[in-house]
């Protein structure tokens, strides 16, 4: 219906244009009232469907919509990055600290080993020590038990040698 009445007032501008008075020796110009053709194409603009215009809007508008598009891709693949480089960074540091937490529980058993081993021989020395210690005091408990008897022999021969 309104490519119909597009079409009616073209006719009507290319008459216009065509049909103005022709100026001599000027190599196809020709004089038309500019008002005329004014009205026409105001009428045709206003003719013409909405998705025209709109798709008119949209064509001056594409460069601006395809920076943002751009822009907004970029800021995805720079967060992207980020995030990226955020993971390695963190995993980086997950695997030292394994690592150090590693060191660690190896130097803990290495050291409780060590602590154990020295025990031991400090355990061994002391009841070592004690077991001699014991041996001389029961030495001197026998020695004192022989010089007991060898005394109480000789108090008996004394007394049967005063009987």
């Amino acid at each position: 219906m309104a490519t119909n009445k597009i079409d009616e007032l073209l006719n009507v501008l290319e008459h216009l244009l065509t049909k103005g008075m022709k100026i001599p020796l000027s190599g196809g110009r020709a004089l038309v009232y500019v008002s005329e053709a004014v009205e026409i194409l105001e009428e045709i603009r206003e003719s013409l469907p909405s998705e025209v215009r709109i798709a008119g809007d949209i064509a001056e508008r594409e460069e601006a919509i395809l920076e943002n598009a751009r822009k907004s891709a970029q800021m995805m693949i720079q967060k992207a990055e980020e995030k990226a480089c955020l993971l390695v960074t963190e995993e980086e540091i997950l695997q030292k600290a394994m690592k150090k937490a590693q060191e660690v529980v190896t130097e803990a058993t290495i050291n409780a080993k060590e602590i154990k081993t020295d025990t031991y021989e400090h355990l061994d020395d002391l009841l070592n020590r004690t077991e001699n210690g014991l041996l001389g005091c029961l030495n001197d408990i026998k020695n004192t038990k022989n010089i007991l008897k060898q005394n109480g022999e000789k108090q008996s021969d004394i007394k049967i040698a005063r009987s």
